[in-house]
């Protein structure tokens, strides 16, 4: 049996371990068990007081790691919070997605998609087929659904005046195969619903934009193709189309980096309604040649009109026959469904479609009497692929791109924000450039030629939406809806006659034309009315191109107008008002003689600071043309001048030295914070007007003036002089002259200014 001390040292291994037995037979051998029993005592609490410090260190680990942890997952969350705002902000439709009401808005969206199928007829879903060049015709078409018409075989579930008809998707346009325009409204209109702020804007395709993009489109093309019949020429349009819609998204995601949204500002509305009504000129000028059936050329308007009358002994009269008659159908039509409420009205498109196919049919118009119909349509859909054109056609595609760009998103914007503003939501500008983006990339790739907003169709979608509390599923019911014609409906249409597309496009251009917007601009302003004409006149007779430009060009001149020659006012003072009002429109407006107050109408700066300058000395000059009394005090009131800048502040400093070498005090009333802040950085106070010359009402300003004037003339005569030659306007409106009895100082002045409000009110046209 182990002795004393070999128990004992096997129990300090087993309680203490290998290493506080080390550390025991390193120190010597323990001789007794009281001092063995010391030792162990020691190193029990010393390994105690080591666990403890262990576990704390341990513990104060965790904690580090854990709140470490924490920290981790709140900046993730936050991350995550932060991507799924910019997962809002970038696709709208997520918002309204989870609150769609199934029951009641999808029967609203099916029924809202047949409608703009109906007005995809009435309207201007047609657009304009151009030749390529020169040579002959060919079957092209520019529009979603571009190769078909299709009758919906039922009816809307609600009592609504709903055509149930057909969507005419054939568009006698842009010199594409008609498929493309079937492809226009498929991809675009799901990945602008997605992305896309308008809940009533219908995406697709447009025929003023069809026609833009023709002018972009056959110039470069035509110079390397001499027959537009043959495959490679075709290719070539469309590989270059498809090319331009890609290079305006990639403009778009330029756009929307450096949220140029508001360049909308740009097109006014009036240029946009005579935009539209040019364009439908030029629709009703380009489908003319389908009506008589000649082949003219590409050109001006006027240069086709000109041809058509010079050859009218050369129209196909059997093409003409159906086109009037057609065209009285639809007319007949319409007028019966105006005048009787029935519970499905006819639907006058897909009759005269329907009649126009099986007289042609059965008839053989085409091989009997020369009437051009529509041809083979191939169905299904187009296989997505980049397109590819030489290098020396990018670069001309790319300039004009730019143009094409801006106005495919003026007009989009502009319809978006308008309905908008009715139905009570907003439409962010910016985000509009990130749709139209995925739209315009997604659809080159897909087969679309340059997507845009629908006018007519959007304002058709929102006269029967649910408002503000609508979605945009309406196009993925259309884009559904097409997609379902690509890939089996094409065939019918072989023997559709043109001259009825012809008449259906005439019938729909009344919903384009605005000569009603244009009488009431005339009434009421001849700028706008002007910017109308501009817009109309040059979109007709010259083109989209040249149109917008023109349009565009008007409007920044009359801004630049407006900004460079503001209106100026002397202004008079009201006594029943206690207001300053323009002399010019308020006859009760008296001024005080030897007193010039005066206002600018706009913010001061480089470009009119000479015309105001100008228009001071004006007034001045006027006065002493008109022998009045020496002015000896200029006031202007500076609280319509929301900015001024450093050449402005210039042209203040020489027009006070100016009038202080011919004796004339320059004073300021209300100037604005903002402006007042930019005067004192500039040291205006010090080298041009001192600050005790700037008053917080145009009131202080004139009793300050009239009250030094009063003393110098004192002090110059040493005998107490009044203000004679004051004129005011008393009650029941007659003057009189305040003489010495009646103002001793400027007391009875300041009383008779001071009765009443104080406030200044910067309208010239309101008591």
């Amino acid at each position: 049996m182990a002795g004393p001390q070999q128990s004992m040292a096997d129990l300090v291994r087993t309680f203490c371990g290998s290493q506080n037995h080390a550390r025991h037979e390193q120190r010597g051998a323990i001789k007794s068990e009281a001092e063995f029993s010391k030792e162990f005592t020691r190193w029990s609490a010393e390994e105690v007081q080591q666990r403890r410090k262990s576990r704390r260190d341990a513990t104060n680990k965790w904690r580090l790691e854990t709140e470490f942890e924490g920290t981790w997952l709140a900046e993730r969350g936050e991350y995550c919070m932060r991507c799924a705002s910019g997962l809002l902000s970038s696709l709208p439709s997520v918002r309204w997605m989870g609150a769609y009401r199934w029951r009641q808005s999808l029967r609203v969206d099916v029924v809202t998609w047949r409608l703009c199928q109906q007005h995809h007829a009435r309207a201007h879903r047609v657009s304009v087929r151009m030749r390529l060049g020169g040579g002959t015709d060919r079957r092209c078409y520019a529009h979603p659904p571009g190769h078909g018409v299709w009758a919906a075989g039922w009816s809307p579930p609600m009592r609504v005046r709903v055509r149930a008809g057909i969507r005419v998707r054939v568009r006698l346009g842009l010199g594409l195969p008609p498929e493309y325009g079937l492809y226009s409204s498929i991809w675009p209109s799901v990945f602008y619903m997605l992305m896309g702020c308008s809940k009533h804007l219908q995406v697709g395709t447009n025929a003023p934009i069809s026609i833009l993009t023709d002018e972009i489109i056959a110039p470069i093309v035509s110079a390397d193709c001499h027959d537009p019949e043959a495959a490679q020429c075709v290719s070539a349009t469309v590989e270059a189309t498809l090319m331009l819609s890609i290079m305006i998204g990639a403009i778009y995601c330029l756009m929307g980096t450096f949220k140029l949204g508001i360049i909308t500002s740009f097109m006014p509305n009036p240029a946009l309604t005579g935009f539209t009504t040019g364009a439908s000129g030029l629709i009703f000028t380009a489908n003319m040649k389908h009506l008589v059936g000649l082949d003219v050329p590409s050109g001006f308007s006027f240069m086709q009109w000109s041809y058509i009358l010079r050859h009218l002994g050369d129209v196909n009269v059997a093409s003409l026959i159906i086109g009037l008659v057609a065209l009285a159908i639809l007319v007949l039509i319409k007028m019966f469904n105006k005048h009787h409420e029935l519970k499905f009205p006819i639907p006058e498109q897909l009759v005269v479609l329907v009649l126009g196919i099986l007289v042609t049919k059965f008839g053989e118009l085409d091989a009997r009497f020369g009437v051009k119909i529509v041809g083979e349509i191939p169905g299904g859909l187009h296989t997505p692929a980049f397109p590819t054109i030489g290098t020396s056609q990018m670069l001309e595609l790319l300039q004009q791109s730019v143009i094409a760009a801006l106005v495919i998103y003026i007009l989009s914007v502009n319809v978006a924000k308008s309905l908008g503003n009715s139905h009570g939501y907003h439409v962010d500008a910016n985000q509009e450039l990130w749709a139209l983006c995925a739209a315009s990339v997604v659809g080159g790739l897909t087969g679309a030629y340059p997507p845009s907003g629908s006018f007519s169709r959007s304002a058709l979608v929102a006269t029967i939406g649910p408002g503000d509390k609508g979605s945009a599923l309406h196009n993925l019911v259309s884009a559904m809806v097409v997609a379902l014609v690509c890939l089996a409906l094409t065939p019918a249409l072989y023997h559709l006659p043109k001259p009825v597309l012809a008449s259906v496009i005439f019938t729909a251009l009344t919903s384009m034309v605005t000569f009603k917007e244009a009488r009431v601009l005339y009434r009421v302003s001849r700028w706008e009315f002007a910017l109308w004409v501009v817009a109309a006149l040059g979109t007709f007779l010259f083109g989209v191109t040249y149109g917008i430009m023109a349009s565009v060009a008007s409007a920044l001149f009359v801004l630049l107008t407006e900004q460079t020659r503001p209106g100026f006012s002397v202004l008079g003072f009201i006594q029943g008002a206690n207001q300053f009002r323009d002399t010019a429109l308020f006859e009760q407006a008296v001024q005080f003689p030897g007193i010039k107050v005066c206002r600018f109408n706009a913010s001061l700066h480089f470009a009119n600071s000479e015309h105001f300058e100008a228009k001071v000395n004006e007034a001045l000059s006027e006065d002493a043309a008109a022998g009045k009394e020496a002015v000896y005090s200029v006031i202007v009131d500076a609280s319509s001048l929301n900015r001024v800048d450093t050449t402005a502040i210039s042209m203040l400093v020489t027009l006070h030295e100016s009038l202080a070498a011919r004796g004339i005090e320059l004073s300021f009333a209300g100037w604005k914070s903002k402006c007042a802040a930019l005067l004192g950085k500039f040291g205006f106070d010090s080298t041009g007007v001192p600050a005790e010359r700037w008053y917080l009402c145009l009131h202080d300003a004139v009793i300050a003036a009239h009250t030094k004037h009063v003393e110098l003339e004192k002090a110059k005569s040493d005998t107490q002089v009044s203000p004679n030659a004051i004129v005011v306007l008393v009650e029941g409106g007659a003057e009189a002259e305040l003489g010495t009895e009646m103002v001793s100082s400027v007391g009875d002045l300041s009383h008779m200014m001071r009765n009443g409000s104080r406030e200044e009110i910067n309208s010239d046209e309101q008591l």
